[in-house]
């Protein structure tokens, strides 16, 4: 059983809750370092052991603090092992990234220290929803710190992650724990501050949507300082089109079909020779840095499409493939998907470098293509397509409108003396 409100003052309670949002933001400029020296000295999956041996000792520290307070019982053992099965179901769909499930433990404290400190005052249903809208709050802040951090970047799945943590804490507290004191139905004071925490956080997701490639290079250039904020092409969010090429695939780019057939016919040259100064591989990272999103995507979108071309057709033919067909088929596809998109809207360019591909090269990739897969390139995935700026912003400001107008309704009930 879960007893609220907590033992200490309230302002403790807070206090705890920004003692370990400061944590979680002190830590990002290390991060990567940390998780490195991890990776070289005991392996990426310690993550993935770290995580799901964590989730396994709260659970089982929960069951036995439930059966010492003597409120064991069959609906809150399977709510717990739901959680759990949850979190760890999807630390085990992160192995590829394992580093990203720690995000699960960090917010999920965050969700249990944002319960005790709103427990103070909320004592109805609200008080898990706006746990989980302050979480969110603080997830997007972090990926915003993370943007400004170099060597780092704003990923809007790594805030899902953030919100998932803090939703789960609050579904094992609501239904594992049980607090006695927590009512069921919500009151309007509980409701008001769900509505206000709502706004707080469409106001700063509103601006991470705003801050697009274009915007960041405005205020740059009125405050120098900034700079270093578009020096390793670090972009937070960004709109363009979704591009289908028949019998080819679909790619995503910054640029419509007119905008980006007259970029390459009118630059093709000009291109041709910064894609030849940064040919070698080893000079890969160099040019992200100096032909970014920022200064140059046209050229930019083409050779990270050449990039991922000849990267996959290397892995298609090396030890990795020599014994697994299926992945060779997987990598030879990408390879050829790739070099088609660059045929049929990077044209001119291709042409005037040296980068084209030998007819007799296609050929003899052509036996391990898959040609009935659907193909959807990787370049530039971040990149909004299905939505435009206004659209999106539209929304924003509209569903923020409404809990602006929910919390006046609601103050002038509670002020009536009426019950929601």
């Amino acid at each position: 059983m879960v007893k609220v409100p907590p033992k200490e003052p309230e302002f403790l309670s807070w206090l705890f809750v920004v003692l370990w949002v400061g944590v979680i933001f002190v830590t990002v400029p290390f991060a990567r370092q940390m998780q490195v020296w991890v990776a070289d000295s005991m392996g990426r999956e310690v993550f993935t052991y770290v995580v799901i041996g964590v989730v396994a000792l709260v659970g089982v520290g929960s069951v036995l603090l439930l059966w010492r307070a003597r409120s064991m019982g069959l609906s809150r053992l399977i709510w717990i092992g739901a959680v759990a099965a949850i979190y760890i179901g999807y630390t085990l769909a992160l192995r590829d990234n394992p580093e990203e499930a720690l995000h699960f433990l960090q917010y999920g404290f965050l969700g249990w220290l944002l319960f005790r400190a709103l427990s103070h005052r909320v004592r109805d249903g609200s008080i898990y929803l706006a746990a989980i809208v302050l979480g969110a709050a603080v997830g997007i802040l972090d990926e915003t710190w993370q943007w400004i951090v170099p060597g780092r970047v704003w990923d809007l799945r790594d805030i899902w992650i953030n919100i998932l943590g803090v939703a789960l804490m609050q579904v094992a507290i609501a239904k594992g724990g049980v607090p006695a004191e927590i009512g069921l139905r919500p009151k309007a004071a509980g409701l008001r501050m769900l509505c206000r925490a709502m706004v707080v956080v469409l106001v700063i997701f509103g601006l991470n949507l705003l801050n697009t490639p274009p915007r960041v290079l405005w205020y740059t250039a009125q405050v120098p300082a900034l700079s270093f904020l578009i020096d390793d092409g670090r972009v937070m969010f960004e709109y363009g089109y979704m591009h289908q090429v028949p019998d080819v695939g679909d790619f995503r780019s910054r640029f419509d079909v007119a905008t980006l057939r007259q970029l390459d016919q009118d630059r093709a040259v000009e291109a041709a020779g910064i894609l030849e100064e940064y040919k070698d591989p080893d000079l890969y990272l160099e040019f992200l840095r100096a032909y970014s999103p920022y200064t140059d995507p046209f050229v930019h979108e083409a050779r990270v499409h050449l990039f991922r071309r000849d990267r996959y057709l290397r892995k298609a033919f090396s030890e990795e493939t020599l014994n697994d067909e299926a992945l060779r088929r997987e990598y030879a596809t990408i390879a050829y998907r790739e070099n088609q998109i660059l045929q049929h809207s990077f044209p001119n360019t291709l042409a005037q470098s040296s980068y084209p591909w030998a007819p007799d090269q296609a050929a003899a990739l052509e036996p391990y293509v898959d040609f009935d897969a659907p193909y959807l390139s990787k370049v530039s995935r971040r990149t909004v397509t299905n939505h435009s700026e206004a659209e999106l912003f539209g929304l924003l400001l509209l569903v923020m409108g409404f809990f602006v107008v929910a919390d006046i309704l609601l103050g002038r009930r509670d002020r009536s003396g009426e019950k929601p």
